[in-house]
């Protein structure tokens, strides 16, 4: 199964192909007009204030390459961030829900620089008719047991008790390898892209900041799962 996955195939390659930001990104050097300061100042009030709603001002609606964050049925914002799923069609047969999560913490905004933390950078994917449930009842053990995930961290799709009940719960023919074949191979849903979204996310934050915020700077920390 590992092989299979550390030959992610051409579109796990044209995914990866980006640039890479540096730990600390800045604003456009030139000269911050009245509004931009009015934003800048605006959003320091609001991260010291409310610091959930100072994130969510930033979420929602963002775009990180084709995992969406925002409010609804779908998905959750604050300290605990987790995109719109998208549908993965199995070849076997079935579908598969995957989505992009992390845990995101602000700290206080000074003078048009705020920091971000960011951990449990990982994918998730279920069978489609699990996420619904979640969807409307919330998560359980049983939607658990039959997910898995990829990070930065571990360099394939798991676990291997998961993938066995998972390719149950969308009754692929082919079982696990046609999950990793639909996911890594087709999709590119690998380790490398996983790797490559963490600068994806780096840069789609940071543009977001640009555009509702005024002009800011961005410094980032972040656990073993958002090391690019």
């Amino acid at each position: 199964m590992l092989d299979l996955q550390s030959r992610a195939g051409n579109a796990a390659v044209a995914r990866t192909v980006q640039r890479q930001p540096s730990d600390t990104q800045q604003g456009p050097r030139r000269a911050t007009p009245m509004s931009d300061l009015s934003l800048v100042d605006s959003a320091e009030e609001l991260a010291r204030r409310q610091p959930e709603q100072f994130l969510e001002s930033v979420f929602n609606g963002l775009r990180v390459d084709e995992f969406r964050f925002g409010r609804g049925p779908q998905g959750n914002l604050g300290l605990n961030m987790i995109s719109q799923w998208v549908t993965v069609p199995l070849d076997g047969g079935g579908k598969l829900a995957v989505h992009l999560n992390c845990m995101v913490k602000a700290s206080q905004l000074q003078q048009g620089t705020i920091g971000l933390d960011v951990s449990q950078f990982h994918l998730t994917a279920r069978s489609v008719a699990n996420q619904k449930n979640i969807d409307k009842n919330g998560p359980s053990a049983g939607t658990a047991a039959s997910s898995i995930h990829i990070n930065t961290s571990t360099p394939q799709w798991g676990r291997e008790a998961n993938l066995k009940s998972l390719a149950g719960d969308v009754a692929a023919a082919g079982g696990e390898t046609v999950l990793i074949e639909g996911l890594a191979r087709k999709e590119g849903y690998s380790h490398a892209y996983v790797k490559w979204l963490v600068n994806e996310f780096k840069r789609s934050v940071h543009l977001a900041m640009q555009l509702r915020l005024g002009a800011m700077n961005v410094t980032w920390k972040g656990d073993a799962t958002f090391e690019a």
